[in-house]
């Protein structure tokens, strides 16, 4: 589920997600989004800022492991495109 949601940043990196917006995307059920971004927030993978009532998630690119799977996600792309 990592890749899948941070595949979605590696498309538009400068974009902000609503949890809401990221279960739409990756076609995956809001709570289990929900449960996943909790968990990613907790592991410092995901920084998760509350606006009014919404939860708006961005990567945090500090973080080694989300580094390492823009660098996955970018060579699944390059193998696709040979």
């Amino acid at each position: 589920m990592l890749e899948k949601i941070l595949k979605i940043f590696y498309n538009d990196v400068t974009g902000v997600f609503t949890i809401n917006e990221l279960a739409k995307k990756t076609k995956v059920s809001y709570s289990y989004v929900y449960s996943q971004v909790e968990d990613l927030q907790k592991r410092g993978i995901i920084i998760v800022d509350k606006q009014s009532n919404r939860k708006c998630c961005k990567p945090n690119y500090n973080n080694p492991e989300v580094k390492t799977a823009f660098v996955k996600i970018s060579n699944e792309i390059s193998s696709e495109f040979l």
